[in-house]
């Protein structure tokens, strides 16, 4: 319903502070499931990301209509709205406090802390930091495709949304059927720390693979690989973030976390976009994959740390 820019960022902020509540998901699955199950319950949760990510952009194409010159732009914001209606019935009829009261006890006392005292606690291992590394980057990163890849494609093949579209879909079933089906296996396979490292690899792989791709198979592999990747990260580094955060503190801890994304997502198209303008557009692409590379060989070192934080807990 905004008539103004000024309507419109205030709107979006409303929406950006209510994002809070993805962070309270990820706690009640770290607090419901099992250590050996988490990364699993973290990737139902990408599953239904995933599944919204292709459904979303194809529903609201949809409902703008055909004629360019006269789109209809509140519908689909309209349905959006009342989905979020359905979801806040649901939550209010079906989700329970998942917190024992030792635990909520725990999280009071720790409420009264000064702030910065209460980030002390939250970072006071150097897994959690590195963690919080992790989300940085992996958003940071992949914020520049999501946002320049219309430009990419345009560039390179004289892409129209409609085959964008199809490129998003494609990479939404990818993150549904691996965060859906495959993360539990994976996990039981190769554990959350080495599935960390895999993640890792498959994204700087995927953004290298990307810059080569002068044959649309060669840019088809690439998509598949930085979507695995993706598919991986996203709920094996929530799953090792609730290991390490301090007992009764996984809902702050993520919330940082997610706080330390939301720096990724405005710093990485702001980044990219300036070398994508003025250096090449393959740039950003570059250097997405060199940072990720680099992060990679740095946290293989720390990676011990992660096995053992999730020992402890399966012990517990």
């Amino acid at each position: 319903m905004a008539e103004s820019f000024t309507a419109l960022i205030i709107a979006r902020c409303v929406s950006g502070i209510a994002s809070g509540k993805i962070s309270v998901a990820q706690a009640i699955i770290a607090d419901v499931t099992t250590p050996e199950n988490r990364a699993k319950g973290m990737g139902m949760i990408g599953a239904a990301f995933g599944l919204g990510f292709t459904l979303g952009p194809a529903i609201g194409a949809f409902m703008v209509g055909n004629d360019p010159s006269n789109p209809d732009f509140q519908s689909p914001m309209f349905l959006a709205a009342g989905l979020s209606v359905v979801g806040l019935i649901l939550a209010f009829f079906t989700v329970k406090e998942s917190l024992s009261e030792e635990d909520r006890l725990v999280a009071r006392e720790t409420t009264k802390l000064a702030y910065f005292d209460q980030l002390k606690l939250v970072f006071s291992s150097s897994a959690i930091a590195w963690l919080m590394g992790t989300f940085f980057i992996v958003s940071f990163v992949f914020s520049q495709v999501e946002t320049l890849f219309p430009l990419w494609t345009e560039r390179n093949y004289g892409w129209a949304p409609k085959e964008l579209g199809y490129c998003f879909a494609y990479i939404g079933v990818i993150l549904v059927i691996v965060q859906g089906k495959l993360i539990g296996p994976l996990t039981k396979w190769l554990g959350e720390p080495k599935l960390l490292l895999v993640g890792l690899a498959f994204l700087s792989a995927g953004l290298f693979l990307t810059t080569a791709a002068f044959h649309f198979g060669i840019f088809i592999v690439a998509i598949t690989f930085m979507s695995l990747g993706i598919a991986i990260l996203n709920p094996t580094q929530s799953a090792l973030l609730s290991f390490a955060a301090v007992k009764g503190q996984q809902g702050s801890t993520l919330g940082i976390a997610n706080t330390f994304s939301g720096f990724g997502r405005v710093l990485g198209p702001l980044w990219g976009g300036i070398f994508f303008e003025f250096v090449d557009y393959d740039m950003p692409l570059l250097i997405g994959g060199t940072i990720t590379l680099v992060f990679l060989i740095l946290i293989t070192r720390v990676v011990r740390r992660f096995s053992a934080l999730e020992k402890a807990q399966t012990a517990s």
